[in-house]
């Protein structure tokens, strides 16, 4: 192995590590901290005959592309979208039931909803008005 390359795999090694330690720094500085609130604005949708009553999300901290005071989208509780990870419902997008977002998933679109046990996590997207249950 030539000298250049073994000096480029060390460099590589400290910057993998660099960057392992500021992801592993910013989950705990984030862990216990709510990242949004839910606002006064709420609606009322029929389901399964039964009415659920959603409330408008707006966020109390900036992550990934969303800043502080950006309002969301409409969830039923808090349990349906984590305040760890960058997880986002954007727009007029509806989380409601038992359904969680979580981790770095985002759920955007006009008409898109989440609900039932539907659990949305990674780097997952749900748009175009798609329905996952």
């Amino acid at each position: 192995m030539r000298l250049d390359q073994v000096k480029w795999d060390k460099v590589s090694a400290v910057i993998q590590e660099v960057f392992a330690e500021r992801i592993r720094d910013r989950k705990v500085k984030n862990k216990g901290m709510k990242k949004y609130i839910l606002t006064s604005a709420t609606k009322k949708i029929s389901f399964s005959s039964k009415t659920v009553i959603l409330h408008r999300i707006q966020a109390v901290t900036a992550f990934g592309t969303v800043k502080a005071g950006d309002f969301g989208g409409w969830i039923e509780k808090e349990e349906n979208l984590s305040h760890e990870g960058e997880a986002w419902i954007y727009g007029n997008a509806q989380v409601f039931g038992d359904a969680q977002i979580y981790e770095d998933a985002m759920i955007y679109g006009r008409k898109t909803k989440v609900y039932g046990r539907a659990k949305i996590y990674g780097d997952a997207q749900v748009c175009n008005n798609a329905q996952v249950y």
